[in-house]
């Protein structure tokens, strides 16, 4: 009797097994093709982009060579006038100084990196009250070594 019993619940455990198995690869075919439709799904979109990139890297490319061309026609219509401005360095490549603050030292008519580094106590503190945002900065993120640097490597 108890070898009876045994082979019952072998061949029923074997049944679920494989019942098991096949429910298993149902869902792994199920979940397999989505996958496979998803991919597809994305693949297709980068396609897209992709040309959507290339067109408006074209389209750059296009804008840039007739730039130029431009600018020259502009060049011919606009005399230059004999006396250039005062050249300008970027004060941006400073850490600490962005565009607003570079725009706002211009006004105070600091637009090299010699002229910020020759800066004295006294100009700090003007500068200081002139200037909303900048207390300390130059201190702060040592603007004039900065400055001094950049002088150094031109």
């Amino acid at each position: 009797m108890f070898k009876k019993a045994k082979k019952m619940i072998k061949k029923d455990l074997q049944k679920r097994y494989e019942k098991m198995e096949d429910l298993f690869q149902k869902f792994e075919h199920r979940v397999y093709g989505h996958l496979e439709d998803r991919l597809e799904t994305l693949e297709s979109r980068i396609d897209e982009l992709s040309d959507l990139l290339n067109r408006r890297l074209d389209q750059l490319a296009e804008q840039q060579g007739a730039a130029p061309k431009e600018e020259a026609a502009q060049e011919e219509t606009n005399p230059s006038p004999e006396e250039e401005a005062p050249a300008q360095d970027d004060l941006c490549q400073i850490k600490g100084i962005g565009k607003v603050m570079a725009e706002q030292l211009a006004a105070a008519g600091i637009h090299r990196f010699e002229q910020l580094a020759e800066l004295g106590p006294e100009e700090i503190k003007a500068l200081d009250l002139e200037i909303s945002g900048f207390q300390n900065r130059l201190e702060r993120y040592n603007w004039q070594e900065q400055a001094q640097q950049f002088i150094a490597e031109s």
